[in-house]
């Protein structure tokens, strides 16, 4: 009896690790290697020979709870086709900051399923992520008149930071 439940147990173990070996492939971020879809550098972000992004507004002032149209551009430079990999759900996010505090960040509040994406980007293509922020801050309010500044996030691993980008809010 001991001997069944000792082969049933070695079967289940064996089973268990077939399937993590399986998926290992899938976890742990990017593709580093030359191929079919770098994107990281040796520094851990994305190579600027295969990858470019660029963060734009819709202005470069705006009045108090005037919508401001966030857009990231992301351009696939190399000559084949490159797939980003990404850790969760989460494609893209944005933060306002006002000096170095974050006033407003897209993503607060938002929860993402923990799943890896990818998408692939032809040679020369692009993909944007676009969001109109009606100046609400973080605890409900209106962030009132100044300088700040926006910054773009793709949610890579490490995330691809873009920006920072300078707007203001005024009368």
């Amino acid at each position: 009896m001991q001997t069944r439940a000792g082969i049933v147990l070695v079967v289940g173990l064996i089973l268990l690790l077939s399937v993590a070996v399986a998926l290992l492939p899938s976890c742990g971020g990017r593709d580093k290697r030359d191929g079919e879809g770098v994107v990281s550098g040796a520094g851990g972000g994305p190579r600027p020979d295969l990858l470019t992004a660029d963060i734009k507004l819709n202005g470069g002032s705006y009045a108090i709870g005037e919508p401001i149209v966030m857009t990231i551009t992301v351009t696939n430079k190399a000559e084949r086709a490159i797939t980003l990999t990404f850790p969760s759900a989460q494609r893209y996010d944005f933060i306002v900051k006002k000096g170095k505090e974050a006033v407003w960040q897209w993503s607060a509040g938002r929860m993402f399923a923990q799943v890896v994406g990818r998408y692939e980007i032809a040679p020369g293509d692009t993909i944007s992520y676009q969001y109109t922020w009606d100046q609400t801050a973080l605890d409900g309010t209106k962030p009132g008149l100044g300088a700040y500044t926006i910054e773009g996030l793709v949610m890579l691993s490490p995330p691809f930071r873009v920006g920072p980008k300078a707007f203001g809010i005024v009368d």
